[in-house]
């Protein structure tokens, strides 16, 4: 059995058309779990009047205590092997659990791509090339990267996994973080993960709304930035993946939240000069010299973050503020 979660907060405008694609799975032994997080919108009677009539919902109503938190009081209760989390905002075509279920026979996490829908009308898909299972070892480090090229390691959903890793490893969502819990729990439970089947197929709706939580600003969005990629350096440490097939992703990265970081100064308001400095002291400043290349931005930029120069953005944002005013 499959234990889908859905985690629901005020979400009544998207909530039946989630629930209404849950239900019509083609495979249909699954319990659907319903966290109704505290909502006021009439969210609550609609998660009673869907356990009402299908017995395979079941409802839990609670203070509201945030998204991770509402995870994780349906991990305490689920009963099936695997577990699917869902958004109360997405919604799933027919096929999502049968194609889950019937690529995760011998694999520890299933992951699949996604359809996201934008509320402008616009779709993207990201999906996997291929079908296929492979061990998490350095001989498959170009086969993980590219998962996490594509966006597909950092989200809970369209990803199967399983509840025997869950529980007997205490992985659980932190609650109180508004930003990277998704990220944590999943290379959490990737440290117990030997292999990892992929499906090319997009059958995940995920929707992004104007001003949702990955649109906001977010005045301390170095320092998490900067924590999450630690995470996944950790990772491929670990997993003896840190080699020349994922380190121009790694410092890709890394470059693009160095600069993202610098460039949001404008936006603080009054901020002390040494923001700079707090930045460009990150150790790893020293290899991004070696994968300038990697990142597009102006070569001014580049030869000040490689060494360190913290008065010249100081110096370069004072008359940028000078201009404006």
């Amino acid at each position: 059995m499959i234990s889908i979660i859905i985690p629901i907060f005020n979400a009544k405008k998207h909530l039946e058309k989630c629930l209404e694609s849950v239900c019509c799975q083609t495979y249909t032994d699954f319990e659907c779990i319903l966290v109704d997080d505290g909502s006021t919108d009439g969210s609550r009677d609609l998660c009673d009047q869907w356990a009402e009539k299908d017995s395979r919902y079941r409802v839990i109503h609670k203070q509201n205590e945030g998204v991770s938190a509402a995870r994780n009081d349906g991990l305490d209760i689920a009963q099936g092997d695997h577990i699917l989390f869902v958004d109360s905002d997405d919604w799933l075509e027919k096929e999502y659990v049968m194609e889950m279920t019937r690529h995760s026979k011998s694999a520890e996490l299933t992951v699949s791509g996604q359809i996201r829908d934008y509320s402008d009308g616009k779709q993207e898909v990201f999906k996997p090339n291929y079908t296929t299972s492979f061990q998490l070892s350095s001989e498959n480090t170009a086969i993980f990267t590219q998962l996490c090229k594509d966006w597909l390691l950092y989200a809970p959903h369209e990803k199967l996994f399983r509840r025997d890793i869950i529980e007997k490893n205490g992985i659980r969502f932190l609650k109180g973080c508004n930003y990277g819990e998704d990220l944590t729990f999943n290379f959490e439970y990737l440290d117990y993960v030997s292999t990892i089947s992929i499906v090319d197929k997009a059958l995940y709706h995920y929707r992004i709304e104007e001003g949702s939580l990955s649109n906001r600003f977010r005045p301390n969005q170095f320092n998490e930035d900067y924590k999450q990629w630690k995470i996944l350096a950790s990772f491929f440490q670990r997993k003896n993946m840190w080699n020349e097939e994922s380190k121009p992703y790694l410092y890709r990265r890394l470059w693009g939240i160095v600069y993202d970081g610098i460039f949001l100064y404008s936006k603080l308001g009054e901020k002390s000069s040494s923001y700079f400095r707090e930045i460009l002291s990150s150790p790893e400043i020293n290899e991004l010299r070696e994968h300038q290349s990697r990142f597009p931005c102006s070569s001014w930029i580049k030869w000040a973050i490689s060494n360190r120069y913290s008065w010249l953005f100081k110096l370069y944002f004072s008359r940028f503020r000078l201009l404006r005013n």
